[in-house]
């Protein structure tokens, strides 16, 4: 067996076989061997300290783990200050539970891919269940991967440290947590930091979440599915507050979709989309909320398409208004495009501002775009489109209502198009 002992702390793992029935086993030799030998990804630093060596060698956690995980397993709380240190990467094909109070340790390189199994991370409030790089830098291991395998995950009263790497080839974690293959994952109560470079990137199998926080990561703490943003909950911090993340902005993955009928709540930060976001259900934005909208220049900026099936939904008020704007630092962003077969008659934008936009080449001139959607404008600010503010592309019926209290600034090519009415 691979596994060393602390002579001081004579730990162990039960494996569960068959409901109640244990096995005492001196390690986790009954995870069986899997060294998985890519990892050509770039991270931070280039001479990170010295792993530990084995316990055998004077190292300072109890059992070093660097097999998979075949067989359900209970990795047990032994009040070390370090109970496990995972080097390599580990595969998790079956069922691991983490009691509360567990600290584990991760070699540099290391990962914990989920694929074929589950974990159960449950801690408590006053005793949490620590994952944290051997040295405190970012990016120091990959973080946990949910391949298409995986099974239904639970990581509650959880802190994740020092984790995410980026990379040249494809398959790179780029965060600490990476949820985008299959079964289901619940995050509750628990926080993701210091991770190089995303905190979260979780898509399909966000299932639950509640009460997290993302703080002093180097690019974003959360990154999320559109269709999942609903889920997103007003107690959790996403900008980092004390410690913020390099990007403290809610980022959308680019080319996802709403599908489903949402509510955008008003977050602890923006929402950021940096390409391509689909509504193909309706979408309902909560007033007070801002959208940052990200652009290279050259008529590729970012862009909001209300596909067939979409509808937009967004109402402020005059002291809470909705806001449709670029990133800090970026140039002009594409705008809200109503796509041609997209019919619908019931989106509304009420106490809503948009400013720096108008330049997609592809599909958004102006900051609304419409074809054959209709659409109610009232108590709203348009300012500094690249082109105009508003254009109707069909000529044949009335697409656009003007409501009272509309203002128009600086549009470069004029404000309202003479076919919109």
């Amino acid at each position: 067996m691979n596994t060393v002992y602390d002579s001081a702390h004579k730990l162990s793992i039960r494996a569960r076989f068959s409901g109640s029935r244990f096995i005492q086993a001196s390690s986790f030799g009954l995870i069986l061997s899997a060294v998985f030998l890519l990892s050509a990804c770039n991270q931070i630093p280039t001479q990170p300290p010295t792993d530990p060596p084995p316990i055998g060698g004077g190292g300072a956690c109890a059992i070093t783990v660097t097999q998979d995980i075949t067989v359900p397993t209970l990795a047990v709380n032994s009040n070390s200050t370090c109970d496990y240190f995972v080097s390599g990467q580990v595969y998790v094909k079956s069922t691991l539970t983490i009691e509360a109070g567990v600290v584990m340790k991760f070699a540099k390189d290391a990962r914990l891919w989920v694929d074929g199994g589950e974990i159960i991370a449950v801690g408590q409030p006053n005793a949490r269940i620590v994952m944290q790089g051997f040295s405190p830098i970012q990016g120091y291991w990959e973080g946990i991967t949910f391949g298409t395998q995986a099974g239904n995950t639970r990581l509650e009263y959880v802190d994740i440290m020092d984790a995410g790497q980026t990379c040249t080839i494809i398959g790179c974690p780029q965060a600490a947590i990476k949820g985008y293959g299959g079964g289901q994952l619940s995050l509750k109560n628990s926080s993701v930091s210091n991770s190089y470079v995303n905190g979260a990137v979780l898509g399909d199998s966000l299932v639950a979440f509640s009460n997290n926080r993302f703080f002093n990561n180097r690019w974003h703490g959360l990154v999320v599915d559109a269709d999942k943003v609903f889920l997103l909950d007003t107690n959790s911090d996403y900008a980092g507050t004390g410690k913020p993340n390099g990007d403290p902005y809610v980022a959308l993955s680019t080319g996802s979709v709403v599908a489903h009928k949402a509510t955008w709540k008003k977050l602890n930060a923006p929402y950021k989309i940096s390409g391509y976001i689909g509504l193909e259900s309706t979408l309902t934005l909560e007033p007070g909320i801002t959208i940052l909208f990200g652009s290279g220049g050259e008529g590729d900026g970012a862009t909001l398409s209300i596909d067939v099936g979409g509808s937009l939904i967004a109402v402020g008020t005059a002291a809470n208004p909705i806001s449709f704007t670029r990133v800090p630092g970026a140039q002009y962003w594409g705008g809200i495009y109503f796509s041609p077969y997209n019919t619908s008659a019931d989106s509304r934008l009420e106490y809503t501002q948009m400013s720096y936009g108008g330049d997609n080449d592809l599909v958004a001139k102006a900051f609304l775009n419409l074809y054959s959607a209709k659409v109610l404008v009232a108590n709203s600010r348009f300012e500094n489109s690249l082109g105009r503010a508003i254009i109707c592309v069909k000529q044949d019926a009335p697409l656009l209502t003007l409501g009272a209290g509309n203002t128009f600034v600086g549009n470069a090519n004029g404000d309202v198009d003479k076919d919109c009415q």
